[in-house]
């Protein structure tokens, strides 16, 4: 059954990719013992013709959304998970396939444009949220798959390493042969900038869009049970003893999960975030807006009237899928 679905997925294609001699090789590494995770996409025209032999092929692919992309996938393995994404975008091919079990990483870029194959391999080794090791590649090849050698490539291979640590270009050379010995002050400052860009770019109703409610006690203690030892938290847990007053709280989603990764020490003990903790004393809300740089941490107070609370539970629409939540604001799913 998996070699029909995988051979439909690639049939899908179009034939100039499909003729492909080094397309075909990535092609028949993929292994066939997989689970999809979500429906295989592809072209839209393709499924329908599909979908007009055989009804149930709706059970396996949907149309993609978008004209670039042409297929993507995504197979679960019993230690491992397996990415593949093509796109076609003026006349040119591009496909990404990435393969990880959280602890090693390997991701392949095919690009096939109208004169030549770029490939670029990239393989890390991560253990507690840093990468231990980081290893690129880049191979061009004509059209008849005979190597070509580019003086650029090794430029190239240092431009991504320094895109993927933040790093200024004429820092990258002298970083990427010393990795080993700069490897802990390199992740900081990935993840640092990482979290600094997530800041700026994330959509504002992710900000509104909460946990589960919780206890002021359970979350205190949850920071002190999730601290390794390695990170001095006293700090900020004082800061939020002393700032927040409610019985009953919700936290923004991603500031939770970021400041959880701090305290369990899966950000090289650092962070740069900002989120909000909405807390809830019998029938009185208060929105905190809390700002957190390492040692730098604000808290903008706000007390809620009911129908304040109501219009910021509503700024997210993934809290109203929530029972628990709409049990926190008094209210009911409908308005």
């Amino acid at each position: 059954m998996n070699q029909d679905i995988l051979n439909l997925a690639l049939a899908s294609l179009p034939r100039e990719l499909l003729q492909d001699f080094i397309f075909q090789n990535i092609c028949e590494a993929i292994p066939l013992n997989f689970k999809t995770c979500k429906k295989i996409e592809i072209r839209k025209h393709i499924y329908d013709i599909y979908r007009q032999i055989d009804s149930k092929i709706s059970n396996y692919f949907s149309g993609s959304k978008t004209k670039d992309k042409i297929l993507d996938i995504m197979f679960s393995y019993q230690d491992f998970l397996l990415f593949l994404s093509i796109e076609k975008k003026n006349d040119n091919y591009i496909l990404k396939l990435k393969k990880t079990n959280g602890k090693h990483i390997t991701l392949l870029t095919f690009l096939k444009t109208k004169e030549e194959i770029k490939v670029t391999t990239v393989t890390q080794t991560l253990s507690v949220g840093l990468i231990r090791d980081y290893q690129i590649s880049i191979y061009y090849y004509d059209l008849n798959y005979k190597r070509i050698k580019k003086d650029v490539a090794h430029q190239e291979e240092l431009k991504e390493f320094g895109k993927h640590f933040y790093l200024d270009p004429a820092l990258a050379p002298y970083f990427y042969s010393n990795f080993k010995k700069y490897l802990v002050p390199l992740n900081k400052m990935r993840l640092l900038s990482e979290m600094e860009l997530d800041d700026a770019t994330r959509p504002i109703y992710e900000y509104y869009t909460f946990t589960e409610p919780m206890s002021r006690s359970e979350f205190l203690d949850m920071l002190c049970n999730c601290n390794d030892g390695k990170l001095d938290l006293e700090k900020l847990k004082a800061e939020l003893h002393n700032n927040i007053e409610g019985e009953t709280l919700v936290i923004s989603n991603c500031f939770f999960e970021l400041l959880l990764k701090y305290v369990s020490g899966y950000t090289a003990g650092v962070i740069s975030t900002k989120g909000i903790i909405l807390s809830k004393e019998k029938e009185d809300f208060t929105m905190h807006h809390i700002t957190i740089s390492n040692d730098l941490i604000r808290f903008d107070n706000e007390l809620l009237t009911k129908e304040q609370a109501l219009d910021v539970f509503h700024l997210s629409p993934k809290n109203e899928e929530n029972a628990s939540l709409q049990a926190f604001f008094n209210i009911s799913k409908m308005r």
